[in-house]
């Protein structure tokens, strides 16, 4: 079977390079191994580039699913490493919110809204064994399934087993972290909506704990250590994660029911990782195959779902240049990823090096916080975005 364009992967990375394909009118084929709606591990709290990206795709959506609960925004977060210090950081309504909600939910919604434009072959349950080049196409070897012949590959795989070749060039995973986490329900709707809770740990070990609040009374709560650490916390991660949960539902106000609606589970995730190549012949990566960041900051979805949009801006070009999808090598999509995200990366580094390195953070942040130029700083809709701009850091 041949197609001109197959994405491999339906989460947010490929699902907002089919929408903005489909948007623009072109037909595309989208691989899924697994079912929808599924359960994600992390990545449920996001940055603006969701907003934004989402009313690029259609100007009144991110309201649409606001109203309709799978999204709620919020304009305040919460850093902290008890008992030394807390950072609450507040920004105006008036400015880009960022965004809490199931990832279940939200790629959903992806899904539903991409399937309307009607140019979507979509084959859930299909798992890509193998990609294999050809002279001016690639063959796809699916599982139980007959094979496809694509002129163009989106590889929006993520963390899956699947490899197009040894020219791919998709970086081996350094730097994991080991995360776990599980989902709580609250029944009481006087409980006012939480911030987003940030909390630095350093007993036992070093770790973060991220207390997400979602729509309809949810809460995410995740657990990230380093892989090297692992063996050294003294019991299990899960186990580990219970007690601290135990912990914030003591502190709640007498009354409040909450429910456990599910067992931790856990995933390896990146600090962060950036791929030295992003396309080539017949093939393009987006998502966090293509750029990973430290989960601590929320940039993740925002991310892959900037990726997605850039390489579909580059494949509209080169059809409109009437140029062969096999041989457009893309370079256009690999340039402006790279500048688009690189404040995204070091940003990353910077914060994983705080967050894991820095002996001296937990005496010397209530310093630094206190200065009107780090609190104007934090106080920004996306804190990264004057980061490598010096004149930032100098204004009245």
């Amino acid at each position: 079977m041949k197609n001109k364009i197959v994405i491999i992967g339906a989460g947010p990375a490929g699902l907002t390079t089919a929408l903005f394909l489909a948007k623009a009118g072109i037909p595309h084929t989208v691989l899924e191994k697994s079912t929808f709606p599924r359960d994600k591990v992390c990545g449920e709290s996001y940055d603006g580039k969701v907003f934004h990206t989402l009313k690029r795709l259609h100007d009144a959506w991110p309201a649409q699913l606001i109203r309709a609960g799978i999204l709620t925004p919020l304009w305040e977060y919460r850093l902290n490493h008890l008992p030394h210090w807390e950072i609450p950081v507040s920004f105006s309504s008036d400015h880009t919110p960022r965004l809490q909600g199931r990832r279940s939910d939200l790629d959903q919604a992806l899904l539903q809204h991409l399937l309307s434009y009607n140019l979507t072959e979509w084959r859930p349950n299909t798992q890509v064994i193998s990609v294999e080049r050809g002279q001016t196409d690639y063959r796809l070897n699916i599982h139980g399934q007959p094979n496809i012949l694509a002129e163009l590959v989106v590889y929006a795989g993520g963390g899956a087993t699947t490899k197009l070749n040894s020219d791919v060039g998709i970086p081996k995973r350094k730097n994991g972290l080991i995360y776990s986490r599980i989902h709580l329900q609250v029944d009481n709707d006087q409980l006012p909506v939480q911030p987003i809770n940030i909390r630095f740990l350093r007993n036992p070990i070093p770790a973060c704990l991220v207390i997400c609040p979602l729509p309809g009374g949810y809460y995410n709560i995740g657990l990230g250590i380093r892989k090297k650490d692992y063996i050294h916390l003294d019991g299990n991660l899960n186990d580990w994660l219970n007690r601290l949960v135990d912990e914030e539902i003591d502190r709640l106000p007498t009354g409040i029911f909450v429910h456990r609606m599910n067992k931790p589970s856990g995933a390896h995730v990146q600090l962060h990782h950036y791929s030295n190549r992003l396309s080539g012949l017949g093939w393009v990566v987006v998502g966090s195959a293509a750029v990973e960041v430290n989960p601590v900051t929320g940039m993740g979805v925002g991310n892959a779902m900037r990726s997605g949009e850039l390489a579909a801006k580059a494949i509209i070009r080169a059809i409109a240049n009437k140029e062969n999808l096999f041989m457009a090598g893309y370079s256009s999509y690999a340039s402006s990823l790279k500048r688009s995200l690189r404040s995204e990366i070091r940003f990353s580094r910077i914060l994983t090096a705080l967050q894991f390195h820095a002996s001296w953070l937990g005496h010397t942040m209530p310093f630094i916080w206190k200065s009107r130029r780090i609190q104007r700083w934090l106080q920004q809709p996306d804190v990264v975005s004057n980061f490598l701009n010096p004149q930032h850091y100098w204004r009245k």
